[in-house]
């Protein structure tokens, strides 16, 4: 699934760096009850932690298509142990958004192929838990199930250069 060349939005690519291209996404018009269902079915595992952010999601109101790339922090130019905060402001710069959060319950109806033990962590703004924490989605593959799931999405969170994330490719 993976290849080794410059994406067509411009970004270079470390040599030996991996990313993913989700192309023509459909988003919007549907609510949390909705996103949710592919993903309960035997084929996906959604985490309580998961489901309970989903309560507190604001989907796009108008559906619209998007693309989206998931590369390393490594990809992003950053190096040693870089805050969360400094991931995002990397892919900013160049030319690359946080996603809309509904893009983690979608890509993980779509993203079928995920290589067992891969982690993509969707950038978004964070939604607070049920703990207060604040969390951002994770798609998951382990074990033979491709879940979604949350990882810590607070300020001052850090990451190494090997963690993967998606953003969504500014048009």
């Amino acid at each position: 699934m993976y290849t080794e060349r410059k994406p067509s939005l411009g970004l270079t690519i470390p040599t030996g760096e991996k990313y993913h291209d989700f192309n023509n996404v459909g988003l919007g018009g549907r609510s949390w009850k909705e996103l949710r269902k592919p993903i309960s079915s035997k084929e996906f595992r959604i985490t309580d932690t998961a489901n309970d952010l989903g309560k507190n999601l604001k989907t796009l109101p108008h559906q619209e298509n998007a693309n989206f790339i998931a590369i390393s922090v490594a990809s992003l130019g950053l190096v040693g142990i870089p805050k969360i905060e400094e991931i995002y402001a990397a892919a900013e710069s160049k030319g690359l958004e946080m996603c809309p959060a509904e893009a983690g319950p979608v890509l993980r109806t779509i993203y079928i192929d995920q290589p067992k033990g891969e982690i993509l962590h969707i950038a978004m703004d964070p939604i607070k838990n049920i703990l207060g924490r604040s969390d951002i989605f994770k798609l998951e593959s382990s074990g033979g199930t491709l879940t979604l799931d949350t990882a810590w999405g607070d300020k001052g969170t850090i990451w190494n250069q090997k963690d993967m994330f998606v953003f969504k490719v500014r048009k």
